[in-house]
């Protein structure tokens, strides 16, 4: 029995929980990236035999107990001339993709490869809340100055734009997340709204916000205070690492719904976003492979993250529960981190 966890390079949550899980269960966890595939893993499917090795080895009969899709990045090559980049690339990018597909037919996963890009479409998320009942902010997708301007003039109240997906440059000096729009400079540069689609949103004040991590029907709800904070109040991930957070329990209608949408994306872990005001829980995303461990660097007793998603893994995921899983023998974030150095 083996675990495999689908990342890249830099992931410190798959690093942290290969090396729980290996040194409490003793069990082989095998970590694949992108560019590991492309450098030094090698794969052969031979139809004629029905083999499939890897790294000459062969596993046409392994299976995985687990897979987690945590990061999905695309091989790339920079080697060659530019014609032959592009070309190397695309085999690369198209056969580990492939690889993917066949792999997902192999034990549970927390998401499939051939479903994570519907389930983290956020235009289709928001569909679907609202079709299971959760309350969504007033919104509009659209790359039409036209429309995006007469939503935005349908009301004086304030609205805010984000981008489908978090992008960062010069490393991590700027990045793209929630900004609150200003009217009167968009009505000035209309153009500017038809260069790239966007989400735009009503701006909702709110008494706090949500982070919900579902691992399967188990979860654990942080209570955020991004408003007692100017540098979180718009965006919580402005400042995590300051926050103050409390662990909570959902409404039992919220979590219902919860697991509706999680149902209905064809996911049994991901990270949930709320907007709280007056009581009334507002979704604004989730995560399929969201960040949680930083939730365990504000309080490891009350988001033990490590020790849930180890046993989580470790369990196999389908119908996990703590009370059945010895959660308390794997190590925390801090004994994992000094662990790996």
């Amino acid at each position: 029995m083996s675990i495999l966890i689908i990342s890249n390079s830099t992931d410190i949550h798959a690093n942290v929980i290969a090396k729980s899980i290996e040194v409490t269960d003793g069990i082989e966890v095998n970590i694949i990236t992108a560019n590991d595939f492309l450098q030094t893993n090698n794969l052969s499917i031979n139809f004629n035999s029905s083999k499939v090795c890897l790294n000459e080895k062969d596993t046409t009969r392994s299976v995985f107990f687990s897979t987690w899709l945590r990061r999905l990045d695309p091989p790339s090559v920079d080697c060659y001339s530019d014609q032959e980049n592009k070309f190397v690339t695309s085999e690369f990018r198209n056969y580990y993709f492939s690889t993917l597909r066949m792999l997902q037919n192999s034990g549970k996963w927390n998401v499939r490869f051939s479903d994570l890009y519907h389930a983290s479409d956020k235009a289709v998320q928001l569909q679907i809340a609202k079709s299971v009942g959760l309350k969504i902010p007033e919104t509009i997708i659209s790359n039409s100055p036209k429309k995006i301007l007469e939503f935005l003039n349908s009301s004086e109240q304030e609205y805010i734009y984000k981008p489908y997906r978090v992008e960062f440059w010069n490393g991590s000096q700027k990045a793209t997340l929630t900004s609150k729009i200003e009217k009167p400079k968009l009505k000035e540069n209309q153009v500017i709204l038809g260069t790239s689609p966007g989400i735009y949103q009503r701006y909702l004040e709110k008494d706090y916000e949500v982070r919900v991590t579902f691992f399967d029907r188990y979860y654990i709800a942080a209570k955020l205070h991004s408003q007692e904070k100017k540098s979180t109040k718009l965006d919580w991930r402005m400042g995590q690492l300051n926050l103050d957070a409390e662990r909570i329990k959902l409404p039992d209608d919220i979590f219902s719904k919860c697991c509706n949408l999680m149902s209905i994306l064809k996911i049994s872990h991901g990270c949930f976003d709320f907007i709280v005001k007056n009581g009334i829980y507002y979704f604004l995303e989730v995560n399929v492979t969201g960040n949680f461990l930083w939730l365990e660097k504000l309080d490891e007793n009350e988001f033990p993250m490590t020790k849930i998603c180890s046993a989580f893994l470790a369990h196999g995921m389908s119908g996990f529960s703590p009370e059945l899983s010895d959660v308390d023998k794997y190590p925390s974030l801090l004994e994992v981190e000094s662990l790996i150095g």
